[in-house]
Formats: C-alpha cells, structure tokens, sequence
C-alpha cells in the first residue's frame, strides 16, 4: 500500500495474465492514484498524459465488449463504366460509399494482447461525386477478426452481395482480408498525426464462380478533437489510398 508507483506494474502483470478483473482493479486504482505515482516516478508534461491515457484505455478495452467503426469514401471523378460493373471491387475501393462496422470481443482464445471479435458489416454504395445512395447497391455479411500482431490484424468473413447492375444480382463473397496499420492509435497530447495502411484482400464469388484479389496502400492524417476526452475518444482522419486489383478494369 505504501508503493503506489507498482500499481501499474501489477494491472500489467495481471493483463499479461488474463487475470481481467484484478488488472481492471489495478488501472482503475493507478488512475485514481496518477498523481501520487508520477510524483515518485518523476514522469511529467506529455509522458504523463501519454501515460495516464494507456492506463485509461487498458480499462476501456478489458471492461468494453463492443466496438463500432464508421466509413465514408467519395470519388472526385466520374467511372467511365459505373454502369456495367460485374463485381463488389468498383464498389468497394473504386467508388463511393457509406460504410459501417460493428464488433463484439470474445474471451481471449490466445491472449488479452491478441483479441478475437465477432464482426458485422453493412455498406452501401453512393454516386460518384455524390453521397446519394445507389438503389440495389449495398453489401452485408458476418466475419472473424483476428489481431496477430499489435499492428495486423486478419478478416474471415461471409457476405451477400445485392447488385440489380451486376451480371448477377446476388451473390455470396467468401472473404479473406489483412491489413498492417501504422499510427492509427489515439495520440492524446498531439493535435494530430500521420497514419498508414496496407491492406490485401481475396474474395471468392459463388454465383459469379470468379475471384478477385486487391492491395491497397492509405495514407492519412488523423485529427484530436480535445472535447472528445477519458473513454469517449472519436478519430476523424482524411485520408487517400492507391489500390490495385486483378478485376480493375
């Protein structure tokens, strides 16, 4: 009890653990105690912020079971063959589109540091040019992500294509999908920061009996909105990616 610079370094232990609700206990009482602590630590200014910001999200990500995500793209030119697309590739990183994601974490199957999450998507494909939705344009499906590193994380997923312009106007999409992020993590004492994405995709059409495979390579910057503060945190970026398939037309 006189130590209460080691608190930190028992919720670790304990998180290392999977001993949740203990490593729970602990970050809530470095919190509760950060002052205290980074006196005797002698940690200060931004590495104190910093700090106190990853004790508060250790807490949001062992006590928070959902996570929601929320997408928009535009495309600034006109597709000269938007109207005779065959597959969800144009759609998805060609065109415009609203996009949404929402994730359950399961008990760790690894470790607490390597989460699994049942997903659902839904995404809707726009003009382009324009944010007025396409009818007959639009994507749902469930899936299984899988973090691997802190930086990569892969997608299993099933998704039903409904598309009154494609050659087949439903469709189911097994798909396979990673991606490798760089600076996409909240960075609560900057104003804002540079983020990078690669992403590979491999999807198979049952209908259409055909494959698509797609790299795309993002570059953005991210933006902290200071009212946003604690367990609430909201992470705008702008963004541009490059993308490459093998049904780029």
């Amino acid at each position: 009890p006189t130590r209460a610079e080691l608190q930190p370094d028992i919720a670790q232990l304990a998180m290392k653990l999977d001993r949740n609700d203990e490593a729970i206990a602990d970050w809530r009482g470095s919190i509760d105690a950060q002052q205290a602590i980074q006196t005797r630590t002698n940690v200060v200014g931004d590495a104190a912020a910093e700090q106190v910001y990853g004790w508060q999200r250790n807490v949001q990500s062992l006590e928070d079971r959902w996570s929601w995500s929320l997408a928009s793209q535009t495309r600034l030119n006109e597709a000269s063959n938007s109207k005779a697309v065959i597959s969800p590739v144009q759609y998805a990183q060609y065109g415009s589109y609203l996009w949404l994601d929402a994730a359950y974490r399961l008990d760790p199957i690894l470790d607490g540091q390597r989460p699994t999450w049942i997903i659902g998507r839904a995404a809707q494909t726009m003009e382009d040019q324009s944010f007025k939705p396409v009818d007959g344009a639009r994507t749902t499906g469930l899936g299984v992500r899988q973090r691997l590193f802190r930086d990569v994380n892969i997608t299993a997923s099933a998704e039903w294509i409904n598309n009154t312009v494609a050659e087949h106007e439903n469709d189911l999409m097994l798909r396979l999908s990673g991606s490798h992020s760089v600076g996409t993590d909240w960075q609560p004492t900057r104003e804002h920061w540079t983020m990078f994405n690669v992403y590979a995709d491999y999807a198979y059409l049952a209908n259409a009996q055909s494959y698509y495979s797609t790299v795309s390579f993002e570059v953005g910057e991210q933006f902290r909105l200071p009212l946003f503060e604690g367990r609430s945190t909201l992470t705008p970026y702008l963004g541009s990616s490059w993308t490459m398939s093998n049904d780029n037309n």
